[in-house]
């Protein structure tokens, strides 16, 4: 289901609230491990996995109030830091990307 939050794509505004439902109808914790697992063995899912895992973190709260982002075993959340020092390029080449077209609200308009 990853795959499917590739932004600027017809399925990503669903995708993105359908796992928003799964991550509030489990343990918020569980949901983050699991998703560090994904993002740790599936290269495929890396990308739009991170920028999902970024997009719900809260910069104006506290990493202390945020600590299920980390997940339940914080060696996933750790191992995938060190084997992916190559997605911050990639990451920061998409951000650049989805800034520009962001005043079009794809989401908004249902594209």
């Amino acid at each position: 289901m990853i795959h499917a939050l590739v932004q600027l794509t017809l399925f990503y505004c669903r995708t993105n609230t359908l796992l928003e439902k799964v991550a509030s109808a489990v343990d918020q914790s569980a949901f983050y491990s699991a998703l560090w697992g994904s993002l740790l063995t599936s290269p495929a899912v890396r990308l739009p996995g991170i920028t999902y895992v970024l997009s719900h973190l809260n910069r104006k709260l506290s990493m202390e109030d945020q600590l299920y982002i980390i997940g339940s075993d914080i060696e996933l959340m750790v191992m995938f830091s060190w084997n992916n020092e190559d997605i911050g390029v990639a990451y920061l080449y998409n951000n650049i990307l989805w800034g520009s077209l962001d005043a079009f609200s794809i989401c908004e308009h249902g594209f």
